[in-house]
């Protein structure tokens, strides 16, 4: 993307497309922060949502967490304010228990019902038996 379409898009929320007042406002802390979504095959599968810093003449400033990133305009196929989040429910609903219908069930009859057979323990070793570092007497 260029700078004058991202400028056009920051000018209808900002109220100006000129650069160098852009700055000024991003850079006022009085202004309310607008969040911004850039979205290309280089910035990940969902692209980047945040506050813009900056705009220089390379890209554009953002806050990344807690260091400031650079967005070159070349990395920007989308550009376009970000929708709000919808609020979540603040309580999940627990699942309901499943209760088993006996008409559906695999195994209609007991009889078919058959406990696992156990397996026989291997025999026990033959010859001498027991610690070799206890003396026997």
């Amino acid at each position: 993307m260029k700078l004058e379409e991202i400028c056009k898009i920051l000018a209808q929320t900002m109220g100006t497309s000129n650069v160098d007042e852009l700055n000024k406002i991003l850079k006022d802390k009085k202004t309310e922060a607008v969040k911004y979504r850039m979205a290309s095959s280089s910035l990940g599968h969902f692209g980047f949502t945040g506050h813009i810093k900056n705009i220089t003449t390379e890209g554009l400033k953002v806050y990344d967490m807690n260091k400031v990133t650079l967005i070159r305009f070349e990395d920007i196929d989308v550009f376009e304010l970000a929708k709000p989040r919808a609020e979540r429910p603040v309580g999940t609903k627990k699942p309901e228990k499943k209760t088993i219908d006996p008409k559906k069930t695999a195994y209609t009859d007991n009889d078919e019902l058959r406990p696992k057979k156990l397996k026989k323990k291997a025999p026990s070793p033959n010859g001498k038996q027991g610690s070799k570092f206890i003396p026997r007497g």
